[in-house]
Formats: C-alpha cells, structure tokens, sequence
C-alpha cells in the first residue's frame, strides 16, 4: 500500500514538472502533404498557435519558436491564436510584436505587424 501512495506521487510530480517546466519550452514540427492540385508548385504554410506568454514564459522565450519557424522557410506564417495566457494580468505587447517581426516568410513580405 505504501509503495502504491509513493507511485501516485511520484507521478503526480512528474506530470506537474512535465506539465509547467517541460512542455511550455517543447517546440514541435509536424509536416503533413497535401496533394490537392496537379501542378507542381510547392506552397509551405507554418502555422503558430497556443504560444500561451505569461510570467515566466515571456517575449524572450519566443526565439526558439521564431526561430524553427524562420528554419521551414515558409511561403505564408497562419497564427491561430492564444499568444498570451492572460492578457488582462500580464502583456508585453512592444516586445512581443518586435520580435514577431523577425519572422520570416516568402509570400507577405510587407506585411506591417502592429501598425
């Protein structure tokens, strides 16, 4: 019974530090193909969601997601939404539109973030 409450613990733990000091900072790429035309243009579309900024994942910490995004070098950057956790009690907006302005893609050059 006792090594049975330490494993429920331990699991407890384990998922609370996967859940608040692992998976925020995980950047994942998935790949999927398309085959809905018969020419043979290739358009790369990269989509951003659930960046979820807050306390201590702040505007810094979206190099790493600008950054693997800039990598797929894309045609067009679609963002689908929560970029702050909680708007109303923490907002950074200056720096996170500066450095959303590093993003880069191939298609919408002059688009004006912010203005």
């Amino acid at each position: 019974m006792f090594s049975l409450i330490i494993l429920i613990i331990l699991t407890l733990l384990s998922s609370f530090f996967y859940a608040f000091k692992v998976e925020p900072y995980r950047v994942v790429v998935n790949e999927h193909q398309l085959n809905v035309s018969k020419t043979k243009a290739n358009l790369k579309i990269v989509q951003l969601s659930d960046l979820h900024i807050k306390k201590d994942f702040n505007a810094n910490h979206l190099y790493k997601v600008i950054k693997k995004t800039n990598e797929q070098n894309p045609d067009f950057i679609i963002f689908s939404g929560d970029l702050y956790d909680n708007y109303s009690q923490y907002n950074e907006n200056e720096a996170v539109i500066s450095k959303l302005k590093t993003l880069k893609n191939k298609i919408w050059k002059n688009c004006n973030l912010g203005k």
